[in-house]
């Protein structure tokens, strides 16, 4: 598999459950701040332009923290990552999304685009 990240994004938690997986995949880092993900060559494996893409061992690609962390635990159940109960798994997932979308989401934006917050 392959990871599509950029360091210091949410892209950088993937990662850390893929190692409990004992999985491999190969790391690509991608220079946000740059624009590497606006580039023609990653627009055309990911034509939303966001990261983290894993790109699986059948070529498709998934996109999202919250869907490729979820994804990451489903295939991988001996894992546990996530709880087996319907409740539980739902829980873990509504936490990722507001850890991504709110709190980094936030932060990040704050960040790298001041200008949008301040004068």
């Amino acid at each position: 598999m392959k990871l599509y990240m950029t360091p210091g994004s949410c892209s950088t938690g993937i990662p850390h459950p893929a190692g409990r997986l004992d999985i491999r995949f190969e790391a690509y880092l991608l220079n946000l701040p740059a624009g590497d993900h606006r580039k023609p060559e990653y627009l055309a494996i990911n034509p939303k332009s966001t990261l983290p893409m894993l790109v699986r061992d059948d070529g498709s690609a998934l996109t999202e923290c919250q869907a490729t962390a979820s994804w990451l635990a489903l295939a991988y159940p001996k894992a546990k990552l996530l709880p087996e109960d319907p409740d539980g798994a739902a829980r873990v997932i509504e936490m990722l999304a507001y850890v991504v979308g709110t709190l980094h989401g936030h932060g990040f934006a704050r960040i790298f685009t001041t200008e949008s917050f301040t004068t």
